[in-house]
């Protein structure tokens, strides 16, 4: 089993003796299940990562090149294989599950009607943290590229949030929200963090998982950017904000929107920690194929899982027929 089913066993296990548990005590529980796991991981990111962080440049020389010559096509027939492999075949599977019983136009019509607006809910909500998240890495990147000291802080903050499991994390926000609530008793607080219906749990707990995925794609190409630029723009007296956007923003667009739609893609799956702390009436798209697959994976449900995967695949391809076309930087 992962360490994320064990936290959940401690989180529904109850002591022997003892019928239930405060919420700081199962956070205890889970932090001293975790620990070592989590120490372990984190010397062993520090040690690859440090080197590829802490350095204020990439290398100008050409990337390392490996002529593929008469393997060319052996090569391309593997990585087809494989992608139809890993791809094709849950889709194919979905589609066969979705139209068991009557059509797949038909069926696919029943999920526009019974689940359209609540999937472009679940994809609005992904986008917000997609957009918010990759917003702050691009900010961190920024100032991290000048600042050793500033890029051993990113690189701490990004190997505690990659480490932390996602059950502990949920556990840890719900119970700082306890504790918030408790010290400032306003009802549109509770509204906001435990009552609902509120996404802002949701995005924050996503946003602190999936910001390493968004610092790990960006920083590469903010290393690229050249020192002239920016010295440039502070000798003609630009402020911080128009250096970020006539100089910063035109270099990392391209990197930027492809960051934006994989932590949307990746926000779109999260369950560890989404599911504890999400409010009623907002809970996320994963939560609720969660709690439908506990009975059975049904026609009903395949199509709604295709719907979503067709809302996603055209906003998706909109955005990368958009950066294909803009000239490279």
């Amino acid at each position: 089993s992962t360490i994320a089913e064990e936290i959940y066993l401690q989180f529904t296990r109850p002591v022997a003796g003892q019928q239930s548990m405060q919420l700081s005590q199962i956070l205890a529980r889970v932090t001293a299940l975790s620990l070592p796991l989590m120490i372990l991981t984190a010397c062993l990111l520090f040690f690859v990562l440090r080197s590829w962080s802490l350095y204020p440049a990439m290398s100008t020389s050409a990337p390392l090149l490996f002529p593929l010559r008469r393997g060319r096509l052996l090569w391309t027939i593997q990585f087809a294989a494989l992608s139809l492999f890993l791809f094709a075949t849950p889709l194919v599977s979905l589609i066969d599950r979705a139209g068991q019983d009557q059509s797949l136009g038909s069926r696919m019509r029943q999920a526009i009607d019974l689940e359209g607006w609540a999937i472009l809910r679940h994809l609005g909500v992904a986008f917000l943290i997609g957009l918010l998240t990759t917003g702050v890495a691009l900010l961190l990147c920024w100032r991290a590229n000048e600042s050793r000291r500033f890029r051993f802080f990113v690189l701490a903050l990004m190997i505690v949030a990659w480490t932390l499991p996602g059950p502990l994390v949920g556990l840890a926000w719900k119970q700082g929200a306890h504790l918030l609530l408790d010290l400032c008793d306003w009802e549109w607080l509770a509204i906001l963090l435990h009552n609902g219906p509120s996404a802002f749990p949701v995005v924050h707990v996503q946003m602190i998982r999936l910001l390493p995925f968004a610092l790990a794609l960006l920083w590469p190409v903010i290393r690229q950017l050249p020192p002239e630029l920016l010295e440039s723009a502070r000798v003609d007296g630009a402020s911080a904000s128009k250096e970020l956007r006539w100089v910063v923003w035109p270099w990392m667009r391209r990197a930027f929107l492809m960051s934006m739609l994989i932590v949307m893609a990746l926000s779109l799956g999260e369950l560890s920690a989404s599911k504890l702390v999400s409010t009623p009436g907002m809970g996320t798209f994963a939560e609720d194929l969660f709690a439908q697959m506990h009975y059975r994976l049904g026609p009903a449900l395949a199509a709604r899982s295709l719907l979503l995967l067709a809302l996603v695949a055209g906003p998706v391809s909109f955005v990368l027929w958009m950066i294909n076309r803009e000239p490279q930087s």
